[in-house]
């Protein structure tokens, strides 16, 4: 990667964590703190939520809250997945940026549960490492298309 690339990556990642600073803990939390282990039922809440409500007069709201929700989670998440290994040449190889992705997602995940700014929820960590795991995917194909 060239000098200038390389610099415009480290900035974009910069505004990136910052953007995710802000929006993870600067934000006034909801003040709840509680713990989700059962996987999917958060998921499958939103979901039918999301059916229920679509195209119903009066219900938009909740279809957009939780469909805002679903998608946030993954979306948030896949710039992480692809500048850790853009970044850090170690973190290429398929297993390490993951297993990085899923410690920094926990750590966000109980700092939110400590600070008061939303629950830990496994849902969440699902939902997070899914958009991680598309940036890598992103990331890959990147490489590829370098490398020609």
């Amino acid at each position: 990667m060239s000098k200038i690339n390389r610099r415009a990556a480290w900035a974009l990642f910069v505004i990136y964590c910052a953007v995710m600073l802000w929006l993870l803990f600067a934000r006034s939390g909801s003040g709840v703190r509680g713990v989700s282990l059962v996987p999917f039922a958060t998921i499958n809440e939103f979901w039918t939520v999301m059916q229920q409500s679509f195209g119903r007069e009066g219900m938009e709201a909740l279809f957009i809250i939780s469909f805002v929700n679903l998608a946030g989670n993954v979306v948030m998440f896949i710039p992480l997945g692809f500048f850790l290994p853009l970044l850090w040449r170690s973190l290429r190889r398929w297993w390490r940026s993951p297993a990085l992705c899923a410690a920094v997602i926990i750590a966000v995940e109980a700092l939110q549960f400590i600070t008061g700014r939303g629950s830990a929820d496994i849902d969440d960590f699902i939902l997070n490492m899914l958009g991680a795991a598309v940036g890598y995917v992103f990331f890959a194909g990147f490489q590829k298309v370098r490398a020609r």
